[in-house]
């Protein structure tokens, strides 16, 4: 598993450099890309996506 995460891995940043280097807007290509590795993660390796604590509102 971990050199098939590996793999993949490498395949997602060639093909980010590939939009890159058409001249896509980095910022979606980036954006995307991340966004797309974090489900794939998600339903292969079935860790969840990390969640932030909720903070208690204190008035001031």
């Amino acid at each position: 598993m971990p050199i098939f995460m590996i793999c993949s891995t490498l395949l997602a940043v060639i093909v980010v450099a590939y939009y890159i280097l058409k001249k896509y807007n980095p910022i979606f290509v980036f954006f995307l890309s991340g966004i797309i590795l974090l489900i794939f993660a998600f339903y292969i390796t079935g860790t969840p996506i990390p969640k932030t604590p909720s903070r208690e509102y204190t008035s001031f």
